[in-house]
């Protein structure tokens, strides 16, 4: 693979991973656990929870996608 076609296939893999987070049901689920384990906690620390944990699975999701696109054998 040349820098070229990982950078072609890299982009793909960007745009088709964002996709995913295009539907509501991930946040959701976050905002859910949030709320049940944050039960004293102000708004603004529930929204901080909320955008920390959002990022986070982001980041585990997209490096763990990431490998099992580019490590595939061509």
């Amino acid at each position: 693979m040349n820098l070229d076609n990982f950078d072609e296939r890299f982009n793909d893999f960007l745009e088709r991973f964002d996709n995913t987070f295009e539907k509501e049901e991930p946040y959701e689920d976050i905002v859910k656990i949030v709320n049940s384990s944050k039960l004293n906690a102000s708004e603004f620390e529930k929204a901080l929870a909320i955008e920390h944990l959002i990022a986070q699975k982001r980041t585990n999701n997209l490096v763990k996608l990431a490998l099992k696109e580019f490590l595939k054998k061509d």
